[in-house]
């Protein structure tokens, strides 16, 4: 049997330019977050040029779990933060989260004043 395109049994082995079978597609990275809620149908958006607002926020993976990571409060609502994640495993850059799983971040300025002082 002989290699006729670019994959297939008779091209196993065989480097064909452009094409990469033992990489994984690109797609297999994605995760479903498993605490991202919908978009609400009102919120309030961040306000410039303060801007966005640094927050700690709790992600549950399907795969991965629990993962505490750094982003950016960009609107919410009573009750949804929508958080500015990136993360190859998301398809967006941002995601709406319960209140519970934001808080905001420590202020570094604050923490590295009070660092120096007592030194």
């Amino acid at each position: 049997m002989e290699c006729d395109g670019d994959v297939g049994p008779a091209c196993e082995g065989r480097r064909v330019p452009g094409i990469h079978v033992d990489v994984e597609p690109w797609s297999h990275e994605r995760q479903e977050l498993r605490n991202a809620r919908p978009v609400p149908r009102f919120f309030t958006p961040c306000r410039y040029p303060a801007g966005p607002i640094p927050v700690v926020v709790r992600l549950v993976w399907e795969r991965d779990g629990v993962e505490v990571v750094r982003g950016r409060a960009t609107a919410w609502t009573r009750q949804l933060v929508l958080v500015e994640v990136v993360d190859a495993r998301l398809m967006v850059n941002g995601v709406w989260l319960a209140l519970a799983d934001v808080r905001r971040q420590a202020s570094t300025e604050s923490s590295s004043s009070t660092s120096s002082a007592s030194t």
